[in-house]
């Protein structure tokens, strides 16, 4: 015989279970916005607490360019973020959002002004630059900390650490620092250790660790996943190139890849015209390969501004052929 561990008082009768489930998918139902568009509109609003939504992509296809754009638009909407990187240092995401909010603040600079205040965030995050020397560079500087300060109270930058920062460390932060109908990033989730330490292999089991965490914690939970070495190769990943890809994708709500968008165009498409390739160049694709609630297989496009650590979030469906299409494959 099967004896719970679990109070009596864990369980719910229907009456408190009907109540329980309306105060939940209230909060469910108060989607934060990624804030690209026409992203928001096909994941029914943006990211949904309770959800793991996965992001991949090769390196430097620019995974922690958009999700921590992402968690910027969540957080100056009025949403409380985690953004824990086993990447990058607190200092190196700083960098990062200045220099995004630099290129969206309302304060005029020409290039030359804009390269040179660049230059200094870069030097302000080697170390070889005092806060108060970066903000005198420029008065569009000074305007982009302000508008950085108009929501530092509610977004959190954490290193993680592939020793400490594990699952239930996760789930502390899901709980005590972003709360219910928050957003929480990892950077990336086949870093997240688990008891024995962190492996590609393992990966599946984090990904049920943090939807069980998003379902738990009344959470967002958004995850950048690795290609797997079979990836690297392609000209267009899929999800059956993630590392350890079926169980781990299995477990998301919602799964977008990230591709550029050159490679990914059908040569039957571009044999036409050599010059759309060029253009292809500037711009990335996000195909929201799995949604549990809504579309999937839908293919987007955004524009790159790499220098300015952003995509123009306006952006729009894909036209052309890829390689992957059943009428033009290669």
């Amino acid at each position: 015989m099967v004896v719970s561990s679990l109070p009596r008082s864990q369980y719910k009768p229907i009456r408190g279970l009907l109540a329980q489930i309306e105060d939940e998918g209230t909060m469910r139902s108060q989607a934060l916005p990624t804030g690209f568009n026409p992203l928001d509109a096909m994941l029914d609003g943006g990211l949904h607490p309770h959800d793991l939504a996965i992001i991949a992509g090769k390196p430097s296809v620019g995974k922690t360019v958009a999700t921590l754009q992402w968690a910027r638009n969540v957080a100056a909407a009025g949403g409380h973020v985690a953004y824990i990187s086993y990447e990058h240092s607190e200092q190196s995401l700083m960098g990062r959002l200045l220099n995004l909010q630099l290129s969206e603040t309302a304060v005029h600079a020409d290039e030359t002004s804009m390269e040179t205040m660049r230059r200094r965030i870069k030097a302000w995050v080697g170390g070889r630059l005092s806060f108060d020397d970066l903000l005198s560079t420029h008065p569009a500087m000074e305007a982009a900390a302000e508008d950085l300060m108009g929501y530092a109270s509610r977004m959190f930058l954490i290193q993680g650490s592939a020793v400490a920062t594990d699952v239930h460390e996760l789930s502390s932060i899901a709980r005590h620092v972003v709360g219910p109908g928050g957003l929480l990033v990892v950077d990336y989730l086949q870093k997240v250790p688990l008891e024995g330490g962190a492996s590609l292999d393992r990966a599946p089991e984090v990904s049920s660790a943090l939807k069980e965490i998003a379902m738990t914690d009344h959470v967002a939970i958004l995850a950048i996943a690795a290609v797997g070495m079979d990836g690297l190769g392609q000209r267009r990943i899929r999800p059956e190139h993630l590392a350890s890809n079926a169980p781990l994708v299995h477990e998301a709500d919602v799964a977008i890849v990230m591709n550029e968008k050159a490679p990914a165009i059908s040569r039957v498409h571009t044999a036409f015209d050599g010059r759309q390739i060029e253009e292809a160049k500037q711009w990335t694709l996000f195909t929201i390969e799995k949604h549990r609630d809504g579309p999937a297989n839908i293919d987007l496009e955004f524009q790159k501004e790499f220098e300015n650590f952003r995509f123009n979030p306006e952006g729009g469906f894909v036209a052309e052929h890829l390689i992957d299409d059943m009428q033009y494959s290669d």
